[in-house]
């Protein structure tokens, strides 16, 4: 196969549309391609990264422009952030409702009793976060959202959940 013929599927890369900085410190408004309008907080991010220690200065972060074709934001003193990057970060601070966790439990194929295995709570409170309208536990939002995107997590959590099970009945049936 020649290198011409290598084709790699990147998936959906976001695209950012506008962006604007919000009146919440370091904050960014963000509308990408697909529509989708998002909250990115850059407080902790910025502070993390030694290249983008120069966001800190408020008058920096809001001295921004778009890359071209929407593929992230640089600012003035040379700092660039992708925009899938400012899109995962917008995602990740978004909490989980009752309505989401229920939406994640179709997308990845559990009953109401293998949620509630895979993320190590009782059967009703699942159904309890599944009826919630506030934000659940932030711990509940990330194993939803790792569990996602690396099934072997999901499927390591209810292996682990069968095997306690199974342990369960026959030391029931020893005891008898």
């Amino acid at each position: 196969m020649k290198n011409e013929d290598t084709i790699i599927d990147a998936g959906y890369l976001p695209a950012i549309k506008s962006a604007r900085v919000t009146s919440q410190p370091y904050t960014l408004a963000l509308h990408f391609d697909d529509g989708a309008r998002m909250v990115a907080d850059m407080s902790d991010f910025i502070g993390r990264y030694q290249a983008l220690i120069p966001l800190l200065d408020p008058a920096v972060f809001s001295d921004f422009s778009l890359l071209e074709q929407g593929g992230g934001l640089r600012w003035a003193c040379g700092a660039g952030v992708a925009a899938d990057t400012l899109r995962r970060l917008a995602e990740a601070q978004l909490d989980l409702t009752g309505r989401d966790v229920q939406a994640w439990a179709k997308r990845v194929g559990l009953t109401v009793k293998e949620a509630a295995q895979a993320l190590g709570v009782a059967p009703r409170t699942m159904e309890a976060y599944r009826a919630s309208q506030n934000a659940l536990p932030a711990m509940v939002t990330i194993a939803c959202r790792a569990m996602e995107q690396d099934p072997t997590l999901l499927h390591a959590r209810l292996a682990k959940s069968k095997r306690r099970e199974t342990h369960k009945k026959s030391a029931g049936r020893k005891r008898a």
